[in-house]
């Protein structure tokens, strides 16, 4: 049921209440109205289709304008995100995205926009945070901040807010500014950089504009000319010129001006305190960029120094040249090609080459010998490469058509690292060469003579120390490098040293000649005896220059000296001795003879002429040990192998009643000859008395710097009061002269011997010879 209806209906029972008048105005009011209504409800109908028609245009194109706007906002290249009033965010693009490192799922509409926000750059998105007040107030368009980003670091952006009318949200966009602002500090950095340069720079820089005027000068401008920029700046530059270079200088700026070059001029300037200086300029054209000059930029340096330096070169120059004419010896420079282009008047003079022929130019290995050029060429590059000098020997041919053997020394001449040529120097060396030729053949001559010798060559200064000693200093145990460097007198046995030091050198201010005998040690401390000869040589002055001596070994000779000496000392003695033996039993024969004559009993002359006989053969014995004796020392001592006189004594016993042997080692001594009769009467006095002995043995050993040859058996020994009665003579029960021999044999050469074996368990001999009486045989190659 209608509105109208329901009206009606309700109204039905009042309406016969009313007078006809009024109830006809109801029903007709409500007519109207239903007219009216209906009429209404059509407009309204047509307003709504209207309205849904406009409504429905209007939200094509809303769509429309939508996605424009998104596309927009997702390829404006820049990150963009639409955010709430309490910054969430409720859009993000695909580059704010790709910043942060997050999906847009997990972004758009939850998180907040200050989670991506760093330290005071959140301030300007917070001041309108929190309201809903259409009409705050106008946030800043643009600042500066941090983007956080993945892995803990930040990018700089700068941050642009802006709203959308009637909404209370806002849409910000980040523009990375990264880039902008590490130009910008490099820039600031280069900037300090080059005025740190011109602040400490030994070059005075400055700046003028197109008419000559002065805009900027450092501290180094400044130390140079004298004046501060207060009294320079805006005035010409021109004005610290001296007066006498004003005209020079300005007519070189207009050049270059003209020319649109740069420039370089050296010129003196005069400073306030009136000071004149050297300095070089150089300056190049500032132009615009429609090409204009706008001014200068300049720069000098104080030459002063540098000008005098140069003069003193100069001069120094000129100095040495006339110098190099004046040696006796060749100066040359060479360009890199190996062309003379210098060399003094004395390499002119030799070469035959005159100053017209050097100016046109002269190969400097064509001076040499066609067999020498490629190897000097190839010295020469050796010298390039390695940086430094050579010398070498070359052949050249001299002017007069001669040839000469040259030392020459090259070194490169460089400037800057660059080559420039060759310095070097030819200095002629034929006559040294043939000396050195001359003095290589005289010392292998001398050489051979000292190596073949036997006789000891030294040479010392005129203190005494040796500068060189011949090989065959080897024989005292030492080498000629362990002595070279020691005193002369170092080597002679103590007791003699001073005495020989005293006559060598009294002898030497006397005649320059020196003779002494002295006595040596060797390595080993054994004596040697020495003759000693020797020269003071002297310079053409006269001035003592080296000392030149031989040493010749006497040692033999002193022994045998020695020996004799000895030998005929005991000869006399026993000479005087046998003699006074033979007159005391001939005087009791010639009693014997008057007891005969005199007559008696028959029985007693047999018994005389029985003690005659017994007494003559007394006198035979004596002869015949005379005749023994006097063999002892008669010959010159000499080095005998100990075991061979041992091997060779051996056999003169046949079936000796105990073993020989002989454990002595590979040993010489210096002996009478007759040491083989020692050896011998030695075994033949054990073979007669060692009655229970089954072995004979020899050893050796050194000790305290002696030999001891030990000589022993097992027998029965010798009584302790027998040890030394044995030596003597005629004691014994054979002859009594075997070990009286033996010891007389032995001392001619001053080795001894004794007996000190036990009694009872056996003999014990003991040989001991002295240093220097025994060593080891001498090996011939």
């Amino acid at each position: 049921m209608d509105p109208f209806s329901e009206l009606r209906t309700l109204i039905a029972p009042v309406l016969p209440r009313l007078g006809k008048t009024e109830a006809d105005k109801i029903v007709k009011l409500i007519l109207r109205l239903e007219k009216n209504a209906a009429a209404q409800e059509k407009k309204l109908e047509r307003a709504i289709q209207d309205r849904q028609a406009v409504h429905s245009l209007m939200k094509k194109t809303s769509d429309d304008l939508f996605r424009r706007y998104q596309t927009i906002f997702e390829h404006a290249g820049n990150a963009m995100v639409v955010i709430e009033n309490d910054g969430t965010i409720t859009l993000a693009n695909s580059q704010f995205c790709q910043i942060i490192g997050e999906e847009r799922g997990t972004v758009e509409n939850k998180r907040n926009i200050f989670d991506f926000l760093s330290g005071n750059c959140c301030d300007p998105l917070l001041a309108g945070a929190g309201t809903e007040d259409r009409m705050a107030p106008e946030l800043p368009e643009i600042s500066s901040g941090r983007l956080l980003v993945p892995g803990g670091g930040t990018q700089d952006v700068l941050i642009g807010l802006g709203s959308f009318p009637g909404s209370p949200q806002r849409i910000v966009t980040f523009v990375d500014i990264s880039e902008r602002l590490r130009l910008e500090q490099q820039f600031v950095d280069t900037s300090n950089f080059l005025a740190g340069i011109l602040k400490a720079s030994p070059v005075g820089f400055h700046m003028t504009d197109s008419e000559g005027k002065l805009m900027y000068i450092n501290d180094t401008w400044t130390s140079i000319t004298g004046y501060p920029q207060s009294a320079v700046l805006g005035k010409y530059y021109a004005s610290i010129i001296h007066p006498e270079d004003m005209d020079r200088v300005v007519k070189s700026v207009r050049d270059s001006a003209d020319r649109h070059e740069a420039m370089a001029v050296e010129a003196r300037i005069v400073r306030p305190d009136g000071s004149i200086r050297w300095v070089y300029g150089q300056a190049v054209p500032v132009n615009d960029q429609d090409g204009q000059q706008t001014g200068w930029v300049g720069a000098i340096s104080d030459i002063t120094d540098a000008r005098a330096t140069r003069e003193e070169l100069r001069k120094s120059e000129v100095r040495f040249r006339e110098m190099a004419n004046l040696l006796p010896l060749v100066i040359f420079e060479i360009d890199p090609h190996g062309d003379l282009t210098y060399i003094n008047q004395f390499g002119l003079n030799l070469f035959g080459i005159t100053e017209d022929k050097l100016e046109k130019g002269v190969d400097a290995f064509s001076l040499l010998l066609p067999a020498d050029r490629e190897r000097a060429r190839a010295r020469l590059l050796q010298t390039v490469a390695g940086n430094t000098d050579t010398r070498d020997i070359y052949a050249l041919k001299r002017s007069d058509g001669s040839n000469m053997l040259a030392l020459i020394h090259v070194a490169p001449i460089k400037r800057d690292g660059i080559l420039q040529g060759f310095r070097g120097s030819v200095i002629d060396v034929t006559e040294l060469k043939r000396v050195e030729a001359d003095l290589r053949q005289r010392k292998e001559t001398f050489k051979a003579l000292t190596e073949n010798t036997p006789d000891l060559i030294f040479s010392a200064s005129t203190d005494g120390i040796i500068t060189y000693i011949s090989p065959q200093v080897q024989q005292l145990g030492f080498s000629p490098e362990e002595l070279v460097g020691n005193d002369i007198f170092s080597y002679i046995f103590p007791a003699d040293r001073e005495g020989v030091r005293k006559q060598f050198y009294d002898d030497l201010r006397k005649s320059s000649r020196a003779t002494s005998v002295y006595r040596a040690e060797d390595r080993d401390g054994g004596v040697h005896w020495v003759e000693q000869k020797v020269s003071l040589i002297r310079d053409e002055a006269g001035l003592p220059l080296a000392i030149f001596g031989i040493l010749h070994d006497i040692t033999e000779r002193k022994n045998a000296e020695a020996a004799i000496e000895l030998a005929n000392r005991k000869l006399n003695l026993m000479n005087n001795i046998t003699r006074h033996d033979i007159l005391n039993t001939l005087t009791g024969i010639f009693g014997l003879i008057d007891m005969i004559r005199a007559g008696g009993r028959m029985g007693e002359d047999d018994q005389l002429l029985a003690e005659v006989r017994e007494q003559a053969k007394v006198i035979e014995w004596q002869i015949a040990f005379t005749k023994q004796y006097q063999e002892v020392g008669i010959r010159m001592p000499q080095w005998q192998n100990v075991r061979a006189i041992i091997e060779k004594v051996i056999p003169n016993f046949e079936n000796p009643p105990f073993t020989i042997s002989a454990q002595v080692g590979d040993i010489e001594v210096y002996a009478d000859p007759l040491f083989e009769k020692v050896i011998y009467n030695l075994i033949d006095n054990a073979v007669r008395y060692a009655d229970t002995a089954t072995s004979f043995v020899f050893s050796a050993r050194k000790s305290d710097r002696t030999l001891v040859i030990v000589c022993e058996d097992n027998g029965t020994g010798i009584p302790g009061d027998q040890k030394e009665r044995i030596f003597e003579r005629g004691i014994g029960r054979n002859t009594g002269m075997g070990l009286f021999l033996t010891r007389e044999i032995l001392e001619i050469t001053g080795i001894s011997i004794s007996e000190n074996g036990i009694p009872g368990k056996g003999a014990r001999f003991e040989i001991r010879v002295p240093l220097g009486s025994f060593r080891e045989p001498v090996k011939v190659s």
